[in-house]
């Protein structure tokens, strides 16, 4: 019933961590760190207005390997949330340290203002490489299932 403030956390993504050996091919809750998403930065105007900023922004997560994380048995709300290319919601690795051992969680965030009642969405990505280059001269990718989110820059598929 509230609006939701861009860069509000919304909740932690809650399920089963997976190896990639261990998910089922119908598995359609599975979040995968590896697939391709759509980058974006907090507070960098340009990328907020939608200019091409990534030659002059470094400020990149990488990660130590791949989180497979699978929501099929249980979950919380982040299973609801459902895939557009014009997501208004982001993912974020949040790195801890318990008993010594480097951990990783992965909690969302609100990238713009979202009005109440509104579905939270965020890109659930591409992982299958076409074999194809862009114009830009980038690798094309594209995921399992067709992409009906009609926005302006629709992806087409997605995982």
């Amino acid at each position: 019933w509230e609006p939701i403030r861009a860069g509000t956390f919304i909740c932690e993504l809650v399920g089963t961590a997976k190896r990639r050996d261990e998910i089922e091919e119908d598995d359609e809750y599975v979040f995968d760190t590896s697939r391709v998403y759509k980058r974006f930065r907090w507070n960098y105007e340009p990328e907020l207005v939608g200019e091409d900023c990534w030659d002059e922004v470094s400020e990149v997560c990488k990660l130590r390997s791949e989180i497979l994380v699978s929501a099929r048995a249980f979950g919380n709300v982040s299973r609801f949330m459902n895939h557009s290319c014009l997501a208004n919601v982001m993912w974020q690795p949040v790195e801890f340290e318990k008993d010594g051992q480097p951990l990783v969680r992965i909690a969302f965030f609100a990238k713009r203002h979202i009005p109440p009642l509104t579905e939270l969405r965020y890109d659930y990505g591409m992982s299958y490489d076409t074999g194809e280059v862009d114009e830009g001269g980038s690798r094309v990718f594209t995921g399992k299932r067709a992409c009906l989110c009609g926005s302006e820059n629709c992806h087409g598929s997605f995982e």
